[in-house]
């Protein structure tokens, strides 16, 4: 694979080729230049001999070199490179993520940016991860140096996308071109990745090829949704960018993730693309739908046999059914086997890419909250159709909990949180291995049991008189307050509001105890917050405890 990068600035801003043929290549690359000028496409080996160096660069607007079937470099005429840079914009963010390690403040800010392009009604797509946890967010045009302010109108953090707005009339006083979204590319089709590298400003075009359309997890919110694989790696600053082809953006660049080593890079497909626009368009907002259960497998003809499935039906068991899912609420039980999904034949279906397959998921991830989803299963030796209305499922443990801050509750130095998979990454980027085992396992296998659940956890031990020897029970989840079970971090605060003076009994993992007095706790707090300089015992959102638990503070200035 040949990477050709491109530069708006000139059709032709230098050739940089190793060996001593340069200069003869040079001399035929302009000999061919007049062609390309008037729309006659090159296909030059001599052309392709002069790139096949690592090191040679070419830099041009229209034509662009790809590779044909046989692999020989060509040279051809589009109008991708030139429609991106009627639309494409670089995106500024300064942004401050909650700080788990310290709740009760900020991390410091950074500055990040990204790349982004117009779409219809004066919108600019981008990334969710380059404008999330934003203070400020800024664009600025292809070829312009002002900065315009930009608002986040609308963000999918599942999906990794985001929509934003920009008000002053000047920066679309001299019209901006808007793309619209093709379809999928078919594999071995070559696409236009567009974006501005971390670093620099000029715009750069890659050419990459589609190696494979696929379920992934994307590294933003760890959801599994549809992406197209691309043989080159671009650079992280062209997140947010279109991918062109024929005109059309048929992706957008997605977050690059750290655990890979080799040179790939997926995009946002455009049906995701256009199903984030529709939800936003349709309830303001976009959710991540699901079925709400895991489903293996069922090759095995034993398994088959057991669940007496006939010899020419197809299907996945159900393993799992989540309690507060969709699946539950329509009736789907463990040990049923999903037959057919909206008359789509299961395990696989076909998918959009012509003799390619993808798991039944991508069907489910392209739907929208509310719309409902015609389900046959095999139960008891019958068929059964069963109607479930897709919704969001909630997490247990989230994996971002995007904001300026967590919720948190100081009491005789034991700070409480409610478990995140952003607090487990204060462990490092290897946190699935390094945090402790336990909370690793509940936030990767554990499914919510009711609306509105936690799990909270005692992530500090502030030293104090009043916890002496409670040092070792950090990272241990809180069970039950004086004998009830704790739902969520409203209802701890509640429970600790309501307790009497005097032992307050905390449960916690592992079957141990820890017990405080309940007075000595709330005076404890003063010099606890003050040593610390804490500005209050309790997130903004834990109103209800303040009375409580600051009765104390308002002559020390808390």
């Amino acid at each position: 694979m040949h990477l050709g990068a491109y530069s708006s600035s000139r059709l032709f801003q230098a050739l940089k080729i190793a060996g001593q043929s340069s200069q003869s290549c040079a001399k035929s690359v302009r000999a061919n230049l007049g062609d390309l000028l008037f729309g006659r496409a090159v296909c030059s080996n001599h052309i392709a001999r002069c790139t096949s160096s690592p090191t040679a660069h070419i830099f041009h607007t229209a034509p662009r070199l790809c590779h044909g079937p046989s692999g020989r470099s060509v040279v051809v005429l589009e109008d991708d490179v030139a429609l991106s840079l009627e639309t494409i914009v670089k995106v500024f963010t300064v942004a401050a993520r909650a700080n788990y390690a310290l709740p009760w403040q900020a991390k410091p800010q950074v500055e990040r940016m990204g790349t982004g392009f117009v779409i219809s009604g004066q919108r600019i797509l981008t990334n969710a991860h380059v404008v999330a946890d934003h203070s400020f967010v800024f664009v600025k045009r292809h070829g312009c140096t002002t900065k315009f302010p930009a608002q986040v109108e609308s963000i999918g953090h599942e999906c990794d996308l985001a929509v934003l707005r920009v008000h002053s009339e000047h920066f679309w006083e001299t019209g901006l071109a808007s793309l619209t979204f093709g379809d999928v590319p078919e594999l071995h089709e070559n696409v236009a990745v567009v974006g501005y590298p971390d670093g620099r400003e000029d715009v750069c075009v890659v050419d990459a090829t589609v190696s494979q359309v696929t379920m992934v997890h994307y590294a933003h919110a760890a959801a599994q949704l549809m992406a197209i694989e691309l043989d080159a790696n671009v650079d992280p600053g062209n997140s947010g960018g279109p991918a062109l082809l024929r005109g059309q953006v048929v992706g957008v660049v997605l977050q690059t993730r750290c655990d890979v080593d080799y040179a790939t890079t997926h995009l946002v497909p455009a049906p995701v693309v256009q199903r984030f626009l529709a939800e936003i368009h349709r309830r303001g907002h976009y959710a991540l739908c699901s079925l709400g259960l895991t489903c293996q497998p069922m090759e095995n003809g034993y398994l088959r046999g057991f669940y007496r499935l006939p010899a020419v039906a197809t299907g996945v068991l159900v393993s799992t059914v989540a309690p507060t899912g969709a699946a539950a609420r329509s009736g789907l039980q463990k040990d049923d086997v999903i037959m057919q999904l909206d008359g789509a034949p299961l395990p696989m279906r076909h998918r959009p890419v012509p003799r390619e397959r993808l798991p039944f998921d991508y069907l489910v991830c392209l739907r929208g909250a509310g719309e409902t989803a015609n389900v046959t299963i095999w139960r008891d030796g019958g068929e059964q159709r069963v109607q479930v209305p897709l919704e969001p499922l909630g997490s247990l443990v989230p994996v971002h909990s995007h904001g300026p801050q967590t919720s948190y509750l100081v009491c005789g130095g034991l700070v409480f949180l409610p478990l995140s998979q952003d607090y487990l990454r204060e462990y490092g980027p290897k946190w699935y291995s390094c945090a402790p085992r336990k909370l690793v396992h509940i936030a990767l296998h554990h499914s919510l049991e009711f609306e509105g659940q936690q799990v909270v956890i005692i992530a500090q031990i502030l030293a104090h008189g009043v916890n002496q020897g409670y040092a070792d029970l950090k990272d241990l989840v809180l069970r039950q307050i004086n004998g009830q079970e704790v739902r969520n971090m409203q209802h701890l605060a509640q429970l600790l509001e309501k307790s009497k003076d005097g032992f307050v009994r905390l449960d916690l993992d592992e079957d141990r105890v820890l017990v405080l007095n309940k007075k000595q706790a709330q005076v404890a707090n003063i010099e606890i917050l003050q040593r610390h300089r804490i500005p209050s015992s309790t997130s903004d959102d834990l109103v209800c405890t303040r009375k409580a638990l600051d009765s104390h503070e308002g002559s020390t200035g808390h």
